[in-house]
This record gives C-alpha cells, structure tokens and sequence, in this order.
C-alpha cells in the first residue's frame, strides 16, 4: 500500500476510453466498428499504447456520443475525495458517498483532490479518497488521514479476489441506513473477516456473510484501499 506525506500533484485518471465505453454498454469491437478502426488499435488506445490522435478522438467521440473535448482534455490531478469514513456513523443513502452516482468519476471537477501515484496494479481503475475520521483503523489509518481506494468492479475484483491482508471499504446496511468504514480482511477456516485495527476495544471483527433474516445487518465490500495520505 502506498504511502504518501508529501504535498504533490499526480495524474491518476487514466483508461478514459475504456470507462466510457462500457458505461454505455459498448463491446471493443462495437465501439471499434462505430469509429471506423480495429478492434486492437481501440484496445491499444484504451490500454495508453498507441497516442491518441485528435482524428481519432473525433471518430470515438461520435460513437461514445461525447464531445471530442472529453477525450482530449487534460486529466484532472489528484484523486477526489468524495466522502469520509467512520465506524459507528450511520447515514441516509443519500448522504454515504458510496451512493452518489458520479463517485470516483474521474471527470467531475468539483471535489477537493490529493496526491496520488499511478498504481501498477490497477493502471485503468479510477482512484478517488475517503477521508478517514474515528479511531476503527487508527494504527494504520489516524483521524483525518485520507484512504486511496479503487472500486473492486473498476479494478476487475470480487470480494472472493481480495488478497487476503488487504483494507476494504466495507459498508453495512440497516433497514434504509448505512454505515461506511474501513477493515482489514482476513481469511480463517474457509471465512472471511473484517478487521477493525484500533487503539480502542469498542471495535470488534465482523464475519462476512449473507442476512439470515431481512431485519439483519447486510455488509458488503465495495472498494479496495491501495494507498494513504496524511498532511504535513
């Protein structure tokens, strides 16, 4: 997981292409045949192999049915940070930022934006920030540090995937109300559990596993951490 404590300005938006494409539903060879090109040029443009021309992205564009602009623009630096964590705090749908419709859109503008390094793993999944308040993960993660995440559909994960030892972004729903937080997931005797890793004892494992009742407390994994920041 990476580190950061330093004030910096990095691109992480990458695989525009690609994100476009499949939120409209789109094959590679759809988009392919809509823009007039191969099938292995678009995943080359898709995967930062080949340079994408401005001829290009006006044929793309009309297929993606975007303005070439989108295509051409700068990439915003830094990742949004679109919400906070913490265990305990449970709120509306429409105040858990795991259910605003444009989170982790590497095009929206208007979010406050902090350092992030390309991650190898995830090249073309969008990264956006959690900022972290509570003391649930307060030995990896203190009150007011930011987590780096990518959504576990962006970076082509299921839960069943997560390596083991890995921080996720779990979030536990109650009736209409939902509760956002960090854990480490851990794999014991064929069961997953998420980890609190707290200074305080209020915090206790939680064994992942379906409501056995409609009135119990359903937890999933959203996201998986891939870094930290903290301010100087």
């Amino acid at each position: 997981m990476v580190n950061l404590n330093f004030h910096a300005q990095t691109s992480c938006m990458s695989g525009i292409i690609e994100k476009l494409r499949k939120d409209r539903g789109l094959s590679r060879e759809k988009l392919a045949e809509l823009a007039g090109m191969s099938a292995m040029h678009l995943y080359r443009l898709e995967k930062g192999k080949a340079r994408l021309t401005e001829k290009m992205a006006q044929r793309l564009a009309r297929g993606l049915q975007v303005p070439p602009d989108v295509l051409l623009q700068q990439p915003l630096p830094g990742a949004p940070v679109i919400g906070t964590v913490q265990a305990g705090v449970w709120r509306e749908a429409g105040e858990d930022p795991l259910h605003m419709e444009d989170w982790a859109d590497p095009l929206a503008a208007d979010y406050e934006r902090i350092p992030c390094p390309p991650d190898r793993r995830y090249p073309h999944a969008p990264v956006f920030a959690l900022r972290v308040q509570g003391d649930s993960m307060d030995k990896v993660f203190p009150d007011g540090s930011y987590a780096l995440c990518v959504r576990l559909s962006d970076a082509g994960l299921s839960p069943d995937a997560v390596p083991s030892g890995s921080i996720v972004v779990v979030q536990r729903r109650r009736h209409d109300i939902y509760e956002a937080t960090l854990k480490r997931l851990q794999r014991r005797d064929g069961n997953i559990w998420l980890l609190p890793e707290s200074t305080s004892d209020r915090h206790k494992p939680l064994r992942l596993a379906p409501p056995r009742h409609p009135h119990d407390t359903e937890t999933t994994i959203h996201a998986l951490v891939i870094g930290k920041f903290e301010r100087l």
